[in-house]
């Protein structure tokens, strides 16, 4: 740490080690907490696995095209990607364990791929999309692998919310209507006009000195280094999950989201792009409990009825008590990583704890800990001019972002 530094939470947790957070708001940085131990640590420099928290990187390069008028959010996917018409809706399998295929009844638009409402799901959370792949040996999304795009829709669009793929074919979306790659959409788009230093989906040797492997605790409570990683030389960029990235990058993208679309007169998105992005997107539709196919990835992930999908995040529709308030706008990645934007009490915040599995009982604590000192000696009065998502009064419900202490 540096005299320059923000000020320090006095967190620590047992086990957990290489971990970063920032919390900030409208003015700039106001708090950090860190914990080294692990090769390649950086303190405040260390570089992340962004992990699904690419998908809010991904819906802003999105917004950016409907706001040139080269994509309109509800139009049908196949308008920009002919290749998405020809994906069939996965009824089931037959009794000899085939996959039984029929087309389907709608079609998916572009905001139904941002809002996890086309049908396309991910393996590590849904039995039947896990059933074909190991079935059918289809590559996952993860691995950039072009043959991971044939994989079906698990439900007709609009049926239901499955978490999924929809943020990587959005990738490509992105890369259709524009013909550039989007290596170089992030950083034309995003990363020169907010001037992130260290935001990439390649690094280089330094870079790569800074970013420390994915740590692994068992059930047992045993930690391992694992050689997790993107992959080497893909077909495709996944949109979904592609990105590294220092906490501070982050965090930069947040605020100037938190400021309505711009930061130190730097515009990222038009001030209604944000309302979009940040609204809840699924109707009445309500994010389940995304139960886990692959415990070494990922725990069950309990969401709720209070839990919408905005665009490339989720919306809790009811205030966390000594924590985010009703309409913040948030969500994370496969690692750990967490952020959340509250224009309410004026707040944006990023956590990586970097490693698996995903929300298991160390995460949520430790998300826990550090969301409850981000907002100790806040008060929500304090925020003016906020960008909040819309979002009605429902139950109370467990969620990974609404962490509930120890369980």
């Amino acid at each position: 740490m540096t005299d320059g530094d923000p000020p320090a939470l006095p967190l620590r947790w047992d086990g957990v080690a290489g971990w970063v957070g920032l919390a900030g708001d409208r003015a700039g940085v106001t708090e950090h907490a860190c914990s080294g131990g692990v090769p390649r640590w950086a303190g405040l420099r260390t570089i992340f696995r962004l992990a699904s928290i690419t998908k809010l990187l991904t819906s802003v390069l999105v917004l950016r095209q409907v706001e040139c008028s080269r994509v309109d959010l509800d139009e049908p996917v196949r308008t920009y990607l002919p290749d998405f018409a020809r994906l069939p809706v996965l009824a089931g399998f037959d009794p000899a364990g085939a996959p039984v295929l029929r087309p389907p009844r709608t079609a998916a638009t572009v905001r139904q791929l941002l809002a996890h409402t086309s049908g396309a799901a991910y393996e590590i959370w849904n039995p039947d999309a896990f059933r074909y792949h190991t079935s059918t040996g289809t590559p996952s999304a993860a691995t950039g692998d072009r043959r991971s795009l044939g994989c079906p829709l698990v439900a007709d669009p609009g049926a239901a919310i499955h978490y999924g793929t929809g943020a990587d074919w959005a990738g490509l979306l992105v890369e259709a209507v524009t013909g550039s790659t989007f290596d170089d959409l992030l950083q034309t788009q995003i990363c020169e006009p907010l001037g992130t230093v260290d935001m990439t989906t390649v690094l280089d040797t330094e870079q790569a000195g800074r970013c420390p492997s994915v740590r692994h605790r068992s059930a047992d409570g045993r930690w391992s280094e694992t050689a997790v990683d993107y992959p080497v030389d893909p077909d495709f960029r996944p949109g979904g999950g592609c990105v590294y990235a220092t906490a501070a990058d982050v965090l930069l993208v947040l605020r100037a989201l938190l400021c309505g679309g711009a930061l130190g007169g730097r515009r990222l998105l038009r001030p209604e792009s944000v309302r979009e992005l940040t609204a809840p997107q699924t109707g009445p539709l309500r994010i389940p409990v995304m139960r886990s196919s692959i415990p070494f990835l990922s725990c069950d992930v309990p969401f709720g009825p209070e839990w919408s999908w905005g665009l490339g995040g989720c919306v809790n529709h009811r205030a966390l008590p000594g924590r985010r308030s009703a309409g913040s706008f948030g969500w994370a990645g496969l690692y750990n990583g967490f952020f959340w934007i509250d224009p309410t009490a004026d707040v944006a915040a990023v956590l990586f704890l970097n490693h698996l599995p995903f929300v298991d009982e160390v995460a949520l604590s430790a998300l826990d800990s550090f969301e409850r000192a981000v907002y100790r000696g806040r008060r929500p009065e304090r925020a003016t001019g906020a960008v909040a998502a819309r979002a009605p009064a429902s139950p109370a419900h467990p969620s990974p972002m609404a962490p509930q202490g120890r369980r």
